[in-house]
C-alpha cells in the first residue's frame, strides 16, 4: 500500500518532465501502478543514482495538451533526442493493408503540401514581410533624406556666395554712381574752363590784331 501511494504521488511530476535517456532507450513504462513492485522501484532509483544526470526535457508549457519540442531555438534537439516510433504505432503500421497505407500516405502528403502552401502565403503577406518591406522603404527614404540634406547644404553655400556677390555688385554700383557724378563735375568744370580760355584767347587775339591803317605800313616794312 505504501509503495502504491508513493507511485501515485510521483506520477504528476513525471508527466511534465521526460528524461531524454529514457526516451532514447524506450524504458518509459506504461504499466499500471499495480503491476510495479517495490523491488523494481528500488532498482530504478539505484540505477539512476549510479548513472550521471542526463538532460531533462521540459514539456510542462501550455494549459494542457501535447507540447511540441523546441526545434527552432534548439537546432540540435533531435540530434540529442532521436525520435522513436512507439510499439503500438509500429504494430498498427505493419498491421494495415498496403492500400490503407497508400491512402494514409496520400492524405499526409496532401496535408504537408497544404501546410507548405499556407506557410509560404503567410510568409509573403504576413506582418513580418510587411515590416521588412517598410524597413527597406524606410532605408531608401533615409538615403534620399541624406542626399537632400547634402544638396541643401550645397544650395545654402551657393546662396551665401550669391548674397556676397550681390553685396559686391551693390558696392560697385554705388562707387560707379559716385564716379559718374565726379566725372560729370569734371566735365562741367572743364567746359567752363575751356570757355574761359577761349574768351581769353579771343581777347588776346583782338588786342594783338593790327589796325587797318597799320596793316599797310607793316606790310611795307
Amino acid at each position: 500500500e505504501k509503495s502504491k501511494k508513493k507511485a501515485r504521488k510521483s506520477r504528476p511530476g513525471a508527466s511534465n518532465v521526460l528524461l531524454s535517456g529514457q526516451a532514447a532507450s524506450g524504458s518509459v513504462s506504461q504499466s499500471s501502478p499495480g503491476a510495479s513492485s517495490a523491488g523494481t522501484g528500488l532498482g530504478r532509483v539505484k540505477g539512476q543514482r549510479e548513472e550521471p544526470m542526463k538532460t531533462i526535457v521540459d514539456l510542462s508549457e501550455g494549459d494542457g495538451g501535447y507540447v511540441l519540442p523546441a526545434c527552432l531555438s534548439n537546432k540540435n534537439f533531435f540530434d540529442n533526442n532521436p525520435p522513436q516510433v512507439p510499439v503500438s504505432e509500429r504494430d498498427y503500421v505493419l498491421g494495415v493493408s498496403a492500400a490503407a497505407r497508400q491512402n494514409q500516405l496520400t492524405q499526409d502528403i496532401a496535408a504537408v503540401i497544404r501546410l507548405a502552401e499556407t506557410a509560404l502565403v503567410l510568409n509573403e503577406g504576413g506582418p513580418v514581410h510587411e515590416a521588412e518591406k517598410l524597413a527597406a522603404r524606410n532605408t531608401k527614404l533615409e538615403g534620399c533624406i541624406v542626399q537632400m540634406e547634402g544638396e541643401l547644404i550645397d544650395l545654402r553655400g551657393k546662396q551665401e556666395n550669391y548674397g556676397n556677390l550681390l553685396e559686391d555688385i551693390r558696392v560697385t554700383r554705388d562707387e560707379l554712381e559716385v564716379t559718374k557724378k565726379e566725372l560729370e563735375e569734371v566735365r562741367t568744370q572743364g567746359a567752363e574752363e575751356k570757355k574761359k580760355l577761349e574768351e581769353v584767347i579771343a581777347d588776346l587775339q583782338s588786342k594783338l590784331a593790327p589796325a587797318a591803317d597799320e596793316a599797310v605800313e607793316t606790310s611795307r616794312l
